[in-house]
C-alpha cells in the first residue's frame, strides 16, 4: 500500500462567515454553513466534497449529533470515513467543528 501526503489535503471548518465571525442560528443552519464553507475551501484547492476521504466532527454538545448528521448526509452522500466526539472547547467558541481530509 502506498502512502500519499499532501500539505493541501486538510481543511478545518467551523460555522463562520467569510470574515471568520461565528454565525447565529440553529445547529442545522450552522452545519449547512460549515459544509458550504468546506465545499468552497476544497474547491479553491482543486478538490471537492466528493474527494473527501475522512471527516472528524467535534461537538460541544453531543446531543447535536442527529441534526448535524442529517445535514452531513446531504453533502457527503458517498459516505467517507468519519469519527465524532464531544469536545468542551472548540475554536472561536464554536459549537461544532469539522476536520476534513480530501484528495486533490
Amino acid at each position: 500500500m502506498e502512502t500519499v501526503f499532501s500539505p493541501d489535503a486538510v481543511a478545518r471548518q467551523i460555522p463562520a462567515d467569510p470574515n471568520g465571525k461565528l454565525i447565529e442560528g440553529t445547529v442545522t443552519e450552522k452545519a449547512h454553513v460549515m459544509c458550504r464553507n468546506a465545499r468552497a475551501v476544497l474547491g479553491a484547492a482543486g478538490s471537492g466534497l466528493d474527494k473527501v476521504v475522512k471527516v472528524m466532527i467535534f461537538f460541544k454538545d453531543f446531543r447535536d449529533y442527529k441534526a448535524v448528521n442529517d445535514v452531513y448526509a446531504e453533502y457527503f452522500p458517498h459516505g467517507p470515513a468519519r469519527s465524532s466526539c464531544e469536545a468542551t472547547k472548540l475554536p472561536a467558541g464554536a459549537s461544532i467543528e469539522m476536520d476534513i481530509i480530501a484528495l486533490q
